[in-house]
């Protein structure tokens, strides 16, 4: 607590707030840094997310051809004893 007793009408002390925060912050250098550094955080997580999708896509192929060397197998009376109990659970 400020022991000085000084006082600073609420609306001065905002715009002086504000005023000073437009002149630091809301220069257009600030801005376009900030933006930069948003794109580039961006960018980073779409290349991540883009390697995860690609690494699901592999293993849903993976998965795709492994059913479908089961179902030939189980087809041409192949199946192996597990997998025909199974089915018949």
């Amino acid at each position: 607590m400020c022991r000085n007793r000084l006082l600073v009408r609420r609306d001065e002390l905002e715009e002086s707030l504000l005023r000073g925060l437009s002149e630091s912050v809301l220069r257009t250098e600030v801005i376009d840094y900030a933006v930069a550094r948003m794109e580039e955080a961006l960018r980073k997580r779409f290349e991540e997310l883009d390697a995860e999708l690609e690494q699901l896509r592999q293993r849903k192929q993976q998965i795709e051809a492994e059913t479908a060397r089961l179902i030939q197998a189980i087809a041409d009376g192949q199946g192996s004893q597990s997998i025909t109990a199974a089915i018949g659970e």
